[in-house]
């Protein structure tokens, strides 16, 4: 036990620093129409149990404020519901540099908005203690957001209200121990927009402000490592990973986007399995 507890931890840690030299070294410096925020596994163990979040995550130049609630229907079926804020403005990261320097420092980018979720999904603990622990979720976004540009002195430049709807499905597979859940996964969103709307900065900073690259809807992958631990029904939250459009151009210079998130929940509900690993 002791042997295969030693490997867990260590797979674990590997796991985190490979995310986390992406975030260091994979950041571009782009701020995009799209927040991809926390994605919240539920970690459940029995019809019953639920669990309320609270968390903040940075992702390039953004910073999201979040706040979850998943909460299991049957010993399969579960619930979730989210509301989430997000804007640039929290987290001032705007000037972008080239190969020769900042470019454009006149002109800065600002993406807000708020986003409610609804989801269902299964959930599975298996194996023979019962701690292999699988997940698939769905759901819907709706909310308010805008894009905008302004100058030094916050006065706008140009500005685009609108009100994106997306659908989304992740998927994930780790371990569901009582002090410890951890887990690699993957998620798809595809969000509409309802009119065009800039896809980034980019073409702003590089280009004639008239130049601006427009879409109406887009579709990300989502790869993500989470974590939640604690000794009792308050657990601490650490997620990493990024989000990336494999259907646009420049894949890796704009749209790829590393993100962190941490956070607090609270777990009420859970029973103990029926077998219950000595490490527990």
């Amino acid at each position: 036990m002791n042997t295969m507890i030693s490997a867990a931890k260590r797979n674990r840690f590997l796991t985190v620093a490979c995310f986390m030299s992406l975030l260091l070294f994979g950041s571009c410096e782009a701020t995009r129409n799209y927040h991809s925020g926390r994605i919240e596994p539920g970690f459940l163990k029995n019809k019953g149990e639920g669990n309320v979040s609270f968390g903040a995550d940075m992702e390039d130049n953004e910073l999201g404020l979040n706040t979850n609630f998943t909460y299991a229907v049957t010993e399969h079926l579960a619930v979730q519901g989210g509301l989430s804020f997000y804007n640039s403005k929290f987290y001032p990261n705007y000037t972008v540099y080239d190969e020769v320097g900042p470019v454009n420092e006149d002109i800065k980018p600002l993406t807000k908005g708020t986003r409610l979720k609804l989801g269902l999904g299964y959930y599975s603990n298996f194996g023979r203690r019962k701690t292999s622990y699988i997940e698939v979720m769905g759901g819907v976004n709706a909310g308010a957001e805008s894009f905008s540009f302004y100058d030094n002195n916050f006065n706008t430049i140009r500005k685009w209200d609108y009100n994106p709807f997306s659908a989304h499905l992740q998927f994930l597979v780790g371990k569901n121990f009582k002090n410890l859940s951890l887990a690699p996964g993957i998620r798809l969103t595809s969000i509409w927009y309802g009119q065009k709307v800039p896809l980034s900065d980019e073409n702003y900073y590089y280009n004639n402000t008239n130049d601006i690259s427009y879409v109406k809807e887009m579709l990300y992958v989502e790869p993500f490592y989470a974590m939640r631990f604690g000794p009792g029904p308050v657990k601490i939250n650490f997620q990493v990973g990024f989000s990336i459009s494999p259907f646009t151009n420049d894949l890796f210079d704009v749209y790829f986007t590393p993100k962190l998130s941490l956070g607090i929940g609270y777990v009420f509900g859970r029973k103990d399995p029926v077998i219950d690993p000595d490490m527990e």
